[in-house]
């Protein structure tokens, strides 16, 4: 789990930076100063891919029975590892495109429908358009991650293509699966950083106010130790199972 120790150590530092630099941003004005560290959250997160392919790669042998043996430190990066990051660029792209038009719409529409949003028709109607959006996202998300290690790990063809194939037919049985495995970790983790940053730093709404941004990144700030502790705790064994 040395990848894991490092991805953790790096995504403290880079994240202490970020909100260090968000706050100073939000007291100041000055948003413009937020670049340097903005950067190096995506420098982190190119490196926290690297480090996640390593470990995905691993264990998924040890899963299928390619790998026999286990190591007291494993750091590796090779072809396989590579085609692993490669599929983990790939989904994300995918992936993010359609998140940031939506939510870039979503944003619009509370810009401009303002005090009529919550209620009425124009309510209705964005909320039932970020239902369709979840769901499908869900699906979408779903088919392709599954199976992504496996056929990048076991496989030569193309991996989004290859796993989007072989879960075909399958949603209802893989979302079975999923929460049956990562639920009960996914709750524990929210469930720890509600009650160490408060409800609202899961349901800041679309739009919150200057002073609850402020308040709210303060608060990740100071808990972030704790915070990035459970979470290196429970990676491990979300990733495993």
């Amino acid at each position: 789990w040395l990848p894991m120790v490092l991805v953790t150590v790096a995504g403290f530092f880079a994240g202490q930076n970020y909100y260090a630099d968000a706050d100073a941003a939000l007291a100041q004005g000055n948003f413009a100063a937020m670049g340097p560290s903005i950067l190096m959250m995506l420098v982190y997160l190119v490196l926290a891919l690297l480090f996640y392919a390593m470990m995905y790669v691993a264990v998924t042998e040890f899963a299928l029975g390619t790998r026999k043996a286990g190591t007291l430190v494993h750091f590796a990066f090779g072809q396989t590892e590579w085609r692993m990051f490669r599929a983990f660029v790939a989904l994300i792209g995918l992936l993010l495109v359609p998140a940031i038009i939506i939510l870039a719409g979503a944003g619009l529409a509370n810009a401009m429908l303002g005090p009529t949003l919550g209620k009425g028709p124009a309510s209705l109607a964005v909320g039932g358009a970020l239902l369709i959006f979840d769901l499908a996202y869900l699906y979408v998300a779903l088919r392709f991650v599954f199976l992504l290690a496996p056929v990048a790990v076991a496989e030569e063809g193309r991996v989004l293509e290859r796993a989007w194939t072989l879960t075909a037919g399958n949603f209802w049985r893989l979302l079975a699966v999923f929460m049956a495995v990562a639920l009960p970790l996914l709750l524990v983790t929210l469930g720890a950083q509600i009650s160490l940053l408060g409800p609202s730093s899961m349901f800041s709404g679309l739009n919150p106010s200057a002073g609850e941004a402020a308040i709210q990144i303060h608060r990740m700030r100071t808990n972030m130790p704790f915070v990035t502790g459970i979470s290196f705790l429970v990676s491990p064994l979300m990733l495993g199972l």
